[in-house]
């Protein structure tokens, strides 16, 4: 039997944290000892439970045109409930939603109000460029009804449309599905009206119920309002129940992108190229990718900047293969940054949720060479717990000394009231690297938010041992121990020429963790 050696650092860092969970300890018993005697505490009042809206139904759908002059809007269910999270303001005009749905699609329509309506922002024309700075309204759908993985579709005073979709996509609509809005300017402020089709957003065999909030964002002002009014921070739990849906059972088929390429400046000679995509939404509501031969020469890249750091700079991937469900679905970049793969012959992606279970698989394999083998599984035990397996594994065959392989455990807990929310979250990865040998990373940390003129923290402590360094991989802060702690406060302001004020104070200590303590 071997015994593992714990680094004297994290001995130190477990035994504070030991340490404050006994103080807390002690204090909890030392209170319940004082109120013996004292009368008994009222009952625990019952947990919050999420609003609810039925579904409603129309033979007659909307046109989508803006004007909101269709017949069917008179019987939509009507959402006006805006509220600002974070400040004890209400919003600064009404806003009024309405949602309706027939078999294939889910209708939203937006009147927005606005007391100086010459002054609203709509500047953005591009479909999902930057409209953050513009006059905007959001549609977020929940089709899991797991309180997170919201589908975000946004729409500006001047009908630019964006959409976010969770795990990410690429940029082809026949990828991320396609959907339409439009808009109208009024005298008093503008409409929106969008058609979401059902098949785009992934549900469950037998679901009867969607999660749903509507967002308004107001350029001028710089401040968003939310509905239903889920608390003084965005408790995704308490957003709207839409119950009562007939959701289609459609009949999956694959999407098929295919490609052929012709280069005459070849080396050698001319050089012809062909590959296939292929996107496959499963029934179990699980979605598929494949890609053969695939070609990433005319995929648009992010440009470096110049750096004199002695660390690697991060970039982001933008190949379509891997910008699809990766974020949330599969291993972070401590341990699989997929730029590290250059190239691959075949790729297979398996990502989505069953149930009270996430899960994301990729394998990528070139012939002779390399098989990348990376998954993740993260079980969600309530709305305020979950649990996140992952695993990288890298097989270089063509380089004995290459390769390696890497995992993790990721603990999260939330509490959510509707004063704020508290946080905290564990995370422990380890990486065997045939080059760099074995390292472990470990990390503690968490948050506390109340919202505007409330003082808000967040903390956290780490290890990093020198030989955490996973192959496919990027975390170049290692040799490093220590920990961080910040507060702060931000305050809207009414009155007065400016909107807010904010301080926050932190500090960190990272030290290295030296030859002489291994």
């Amino acid at each position: 039997m071997t015994l593992v050696r714990f680094p004297k650092q994290l001995i130190i860092m477990l035994a504070v944290m030991a340490g404050l969970v006994g103080s807390m300890t002690a204090w909890a018993a030392q209170a319940a000892k004082t109120a013996e005697g004292a009368p008994p505490a009222p009952p625990p009042k019952a947990e919050r439970s999420a609003p609810v809206i039925d579904a409603v139904y129309t033979n007659t759908p909307p046109v989508i045109d803006g004007k909101l002059d269709d017949a069917c809007w008179s019987q939509a269910s009507r959402l006006e409930e805006f509220a600002c999270p974070g400040v004890d303001t209400p919003p600064p005009d009404e806003t009024r939603g309405l949602v309706i749905l027939d078999e294939k699609y889910l209708y939203a329509a937006f009147i927005c109000k606005d007391k100086t309506p010459d002054d609203i922002v709509a500047n953005e024309t591009r479909r999902n460029g930057d409209i953050s700075r513009d006059d905007f309204v959001v549609l977020a759908v929940d089709p899991w009804h797991k309180h997170n993985d919201f589908y975000q579709f946004e729409v500006t005073a001047r009908g630019t449309q964006a959409e976010l979709i969770p795990g990410g996509s690429a940029t082809k609509i026949e990828w991320r599905g396609d959907w339409t809005a439009a808009a109208q300017r009024t005298p008093d402020g503008y409409q929106v009206e969008m058609a979401i089709p059902l098949a785009i957003l992934p549900h469950a065999p037998g679901q009867n119920t969607f999660g749903l909030a509507l967002l308004r964002n107001w350029a001028k002002e710089n401040i968003m309002a939310i509905c239903p009014n889920t608390g003084r921070t965005v408790d995704t739990n308490m957003v709207y129940d839409l119950v009562g849906l007939r959701l289609p059972n459609t009949v999956s088929r694959p999407t098929i992108m295919s490609y052929s390429t012709f280069d005459s400046a070849g080396v050698g000679g001319d050089t012809a190229k062909t590959g296939v995509d292929m996107q496959y939404k499963l029934q179990n509501g699980l979605t598929a990718l494949a890609s053969a031969n695939p070609d990433f020469k005319q995929v648009e890249d992010s440009v470096e900047p110049v750096s004199f750091s002695y660390t690697e700079r991060y970039m982001p991937d933008l190949r379509p293969f891997f910008v699809t469900g990766q974020d949330g679905y599969l291993p972070p970049t401590y341990l699989l940054y997929t730029r590290r793969i250059e190239k691959f012959d075949t790729g297979l992606k398996l990502f989505g949720t069953i149930g009270d279970d996430t899960i994301g698989v990729l394998d990528a394999l070139t012939q002779g060479q390399q098989n990348v083998f990376a998954t993740s599984w993260k079980h969600q035990f309530s709305k305020e717990n979950t649990a996140k397996l992952l695993l990288v594994s890298d097989n270089q065959s063509a380089a004995a000394t290459a390769g390696g392989l890497a995992y993790g455990l990721d603990l999260n807990h939330t509490h959510q009231t509707p004063q704020g929310s508290d946080n905290v979250w564990t995370e422990i990865f380890h990486a065997d690297s045939r080059e760099n040998g074995a390292g472990s990373l470990y990390w503690v940390g968490g948050y506390h938010d109340r919202g505007s003129g409330r003082l808000h923290y967040d903390w956290n402590v780490r290890l990093a041992t020198e030989d955490f360094k996973p192959s496919l991989g990027y975390y170049p802060e290692v040799n490093s121990y220590g920990g961080y702690i910040g507060a702060g406060q931000w305050d809207r302001l009414e009155h007065g020429a400016l909107e807010s004020r904010n301080w926050y104070v932190g500090t960190c200590y990272y030290p290295s963790w030296t030859a002489a303590e291994r």
